[in-house]
């Protein structure tokens, strides 16, 4: 809200914004693992995951560039020192992408888009995080273990209605609507 201020937005006005009907939201971010690396719209099982399938650490993609990225909607009144302390309300969103690889290729454009903003929504927090490719697994060599993916061009930004159903065009992942976190 406080940015919606500063654009010139009365309190009363930016408030009714906010809590009007059907506003979107996206969230897109450009995203280039080290030496040429491009997406994958495939997510890679988290090691936890991937232990529990028998397939031990390196079967995570451990030689590979990851990222993950997250948004967090709330009424911001309460200060949020991580993620883990986010409290779900009727007056808040939570998604998370989870653990994807990212391959040799270039740059390219993920993209999430939440249809509408819950009413009373106030702070937005956006985490993004990557992994280099860890030494010793599946073709990582000590130097390529401090190079993670490369993050660009990352946008919060809402979206007309007349442009939603082209927000996630030719974005990888353009399927993270579906991955949103379900619980407390």
């Amino acid at each position: 809200m406080e940015e919606l201020m500063a654009r010139g937005l009365q309190q009363q006005l930016a408030a009714a914004l906010l809590d009007s009907a059907g506003l979107a939201l996206g969230l897109s971010v450009w995203v280039a693992a080290p030496q040429q690396q491009q997406c994958s719209d495939t997510p890679r099982p988290d090691a936890s995951t991937a232990s529990a399938a028998g397939l031990g650490a390196a079967g995570a993609g451990a030689g590979q560039a990851h990222f993950a990225a997250a948004l967090m909607l709330d009424e911001g009144t309460v200060p949020l020192r991580s993620f883990q302390r986010f409290v779900r309300r009727d007056s808040s969103h939570q998604f998370f992408s989870g653990r994807l690889a990212v391959e040799p290729g270039g740059w390219h454009r993920y993209a999430y888009l939440l249809p509408a903003v819950p009413r009373g929504c106030r702070r937005a927090v956006v985490l993004l995080r990557g992994r280099g490719p860890q030494p010793g697994f599946r073709g990582g060599t000590s130097s390529s273990g401090g190079s993670g993916p490369k993050f660009a061009s990352a946008q919060l930004a809402f979206v007309r209605q007349a442009d939603v159903a082209e927000f996630g065009a030719g974005a990888c992942m353009a399927g993270w609507a579906g991955k949103q976190v379900t619980g407390p």
